[in-house]
């Protein structure tokens, strides 16, 4: 069974028991559970230094689900290097409320231009 680290997003209104709870579904439907859940910290969110580091810590996850893809999106650029650098360890990224599953790098290379037609429509949405 899969372990999985669930990364909430505070810059939502939504309850963190509801994305929970969504993060929840994913990972049943992934074939895993939730061991640990965290967030970015505020002042950090745009840039998301603690997961990565939380994964490393952990000898016992095997993937990783973000709350939402947006969470790649709050910085200037696009987070690819954070979906490389996750993906490079060899750990399964899930997006729970788009239902998207990244397990590896021919995943990545596939989805890649989906998830900047993406990033590229919420930045020109926030912007109005």
């Amino acid at each position: 069974m899969k372990s999985f680290f669930t990364c909430i997003d505070i810059t939502l209104k939504t309850p963190q028991p509801e994305q929970l709870n969504l993060c929840r579904a994913k990972a049943h439907k992934e074939g895993g559970e939730i061991s640990y859940y965290g967030a970015e910290e505020y002042k950090n969110y745009k840039y998301q230094p603690y997961i990565f580091n939380r994964l490393l810590e952990s000898r016992t996850l095997s993937d990783v689900i973000f709350f939402t893809f947006d969470q790649f999106c709050y910085g200037d650029e696009m987070n690819l290097k954070l979906l490389y650098k996750i993906i490079n360890k060899k750990y399964g990224i899930h997006f729970a409320r788009e239902d998207i599953s990244i397990n590896n790098r021919k995943d990545l290379q596939q989805k890649i231009l989906e998830l900047l037609a993406y990033y590229h429509a919420y930045k020109r949405i926030n912007k109005l």
